[in-house]
């Protein structure tokens, strides 16, 4: 609660909905009605300044005057050992990064206790960055965090305004912030022992988990990344999305919240025009921190929470027991210079007969080595006896030899539906797909926040998953009008490729070219 002194000038702002305190505000030296000050959690404790922290004689200091939108307030209160904060331009993300940073190098953190003299990584995606994102939020010369506060810089190029290091004297040492660069790979990220690491923007998986092995005896290493998520990255939003752990806490930075009439510090005209700039694929990433909308990406409306179902969700709606599958139909993609892939998908009757791919093969001969179609066929019949379940159905790209080869070997196959041109075909499955995959708004539940879709695909199938993530558009000059002849990059793509010819060849309808119909009857 608030001391009776801060109740009597603040006031809670009038965004729908908004009911918790991270939504009180109090006025500025303007006078105008902005989100609470972070050191107002010590009045909020009832503490004298001088009691919790003497380093408050900064409190007019940039770092003094941070006022955290409430997203950036719940994450700079969170104790989990990995945060995430996502979001899109001007939504604050980075900047709180930025002070996460000076309060974990002070010891001057509002929230919540840090250990000092520490040694911390500060790092985004290039050494210009550093210079251009990095030291700009903390850059002295130009009113940043670091104004007021006793450092020493010491620098990787002056020329450039790219640090090295800044040292910060503190009770029993100097602490360190230490900025890298991901551009420098994985083994610039080896062999020190951290106190914390905070990343701003994507970052490759091998450079976290160089990362995270950076402890000493008795430490676990504090992580904490802020990022705009408009790349695939299939790892980290398994991490996120579906496998998430106890040890993380994700906040979606709503740019929203930055509204001026909402306690934000930018015009409402201006977020709503800059809004209106984003391409559609993007939008939801950027204005509500909500990952997965990719820029190109073909599947938009593709969500891991709403799409993948876990193991505990399968065994609760779509096998629970004495429900088994009824039937089992499997696609192949023989692959020929490419990885071999094939899917094997049912019907759930209890859920209106939705499709629910649930398993898949994928080989990939440039990683993993060469295999024979007659392993590759038992690999198949495994799968199935696993499942205890058979083949109905088999549809495959009619090649004739590895038709025979795989009938020889006990699995027949059918040729896939392709009609029209391969342009054709491309598109009329993906817009089935995308038909598919859109929630269906009357079936909102617990278990469907967004809407129950009619395609869903189980967890295990990490190569479809990641493959409907990454599948995109060719690339159209900037510009252009997209032509409806443009086709999907051929990468990425061979079980996708399963998912439409199991749309193609299970439709009921011979107007293949009517998608209207064609996404109709496919159900």
């Amino acid at each position: 609660m608030l001391s009776s002194a801060a109740a009597t000038l603040s006031r809670r702002i009038q965004k729908p909905g908004a009911t918790e305190p991270a939504y009180l505000c109090d006025q500025d030296d303007l006078g105008q009605w902005r989100y609470l000050l972070a050191r107002q959690h010590i009045l909020e404790a009832g503490l004298e300044p001088d009691e919790r922290a003497s380093e408050w004689r900064h409190y007019q200091t940039p770092l003094g005057q941070y006022r955290p939108l409430p997203q950036a307030r719940r994450f700079h209160q969170s104790p989990k050992r990995f945060r995430w904060a996502l979001g899109g331009n001007r939504s604050s993300k980075s900047h709180s990064l930025a002070v996460e940073t000076i309060w974990n190098a002070t010891g001057w953190h509002p929230f919540q206790k840090v250990p000092i003299p520490s040694v911390g990584w500060y790092a985004t995606t290039t050494v210009e960055k550093i210079a251009d994102t990095l030291w700009k939020k903390l850059d002295p010369a130009k009113g940043g965090l670091l104004l007021g506060i006793e450092h020493e810089v010491v620098w990787r190029s002056k020329q450039w305004d790219i640090p090295g290091r800044v040292l910060i004297p503190v009770k029993g040492g100097v602490s360190e912030i230490v900025f890298k660069a991901f551009q420098q790979d994985r083994e610039s990220f080896q062999a020190v022992e951290l106190d914390y690491a905070h990343f701003d923007e994507q970052f490759p998986q091998s450079v976290f988990i160089e990362t995270i092995s950076r402890i000493g005896p008795g430490k676990q290493i504090r992580f904490a990344a802020a990022m705009t998520p408009i790349v695939s990255q299939p790892w980290l939003e398994k991490r996120l999305i579906t496998d998430r752990l106890e040890s993380d806490d994700i906040f979606e930075f709503p740019l929203d919240d930055n509204r001026d009439d909402y306690g934000g510090f930018i015009e409402a005209e201006r977020i709503e025009a800059l809004i209106a700039e984003w391409p559609p694929e993007v939008r939801d990433t950027r204005r509500l921190g909500k990952w997965g909308a990719y820029l190109g990406a073909i599947f938009q409306t593709f969500r891991r929470e709403t799409h993948v179902v876990s193991d505990a969700r399968e065994k609760e709606l779509f096998f629970p027991p004495g429900r088994g599958m009824r039937e089992t139909i499997g696609v192949i993609d023989w692959g020929g210079s490419n990885p071999f892939g094939m899917i094997f998908a049912c019907r759930i009757p209890s859920l209106d007969n939705d499709w629910y791919i649930y398993d898949e093969i994928y080989w990939d001969h440039r990683t993993r080595g060469g295999r024979r179609l007659a392993d590759l066929a038992g690999d198949i019949k495994a799968k199935l006896s696993y499942w205890g379940t058979a083949l109905t159905r088999c549809y495959a790209d009619h090649d004739p030899t590895n038709v025979l080869e795989m009938r020889h070997c006990g699995i027949g196959t059918t040729p896939a539906t392709k009609v029209g041109s391969a342009d054709e075909v491309s598109r009329i499955g993906i817009e089935a797909i995308q038909t598919l995959l859109q929630p269906r708004g009357h079936l909102i539940s617990d278990h469907w926040p967004a809407g129950r879709p009619r395609l869903h695909f189980a967890a295990r199938c990490e190569n479809l998953i990641r493959e409907m993530s990454m599948y995109r558009w060719s690339e159209v000059p900037e510009g252009a009008a997209r032509s409806p002849k443009n086709v999907p990059l051929k990468v990425d793509d061979h079980l996708v490729d399963c998912v439409r010819y199991l749309v193609a060849s299970e439709s009921r309808t011979a107007k293949i070219l009517d998608i209207g119909n064609y996404a109709r009857t496919f159900r």
